[in-house]
């Protein structure tokens, strides 16, 4: 999974406004291996998330900035739902 895969999964289950250190939170607690510093794995790496923030932008999968808020847009609601899918798809197996 990439790191916007699994940021998009964060920002799902909110489907509100979602503020960038509750959004670093969110994302170390649920995969902390995958959010943490490399020598400090105990530490999120904030750059980790704002690489994959300025992507998904890009992409139109989120709006928003780090200054405000983040939220999904349509296209990102339905690559929450595409990545879901292949989670259930996993498990089968």
């Amino acid at each position: 999974m990439s790191y916007g895969d699994l940021i998009l999964l964060c920002l799902k289950p909110q489907r509100k406004k979602v503020y960038l250190e509750d959004l670093i939170s969110e994302c170390f607690g649920r995969f902390p291996t995958k959010f943490c510093f490399s020598k400090y794995p105990q530490w999120p790496d904030a750059r980790k998330i704002d690489r994959a923030l300025r992507y998904l932008r890009k992409k139109r999968m989120i709006k928003g900035n780090p200054q405000t808020f983040f939220r999904l847009t349509q296209k990102g609601e339905k690559q929450v739902r595409e990545i879901q899918q292949k989670f259930r798809q996993q498990k089968l197996f």
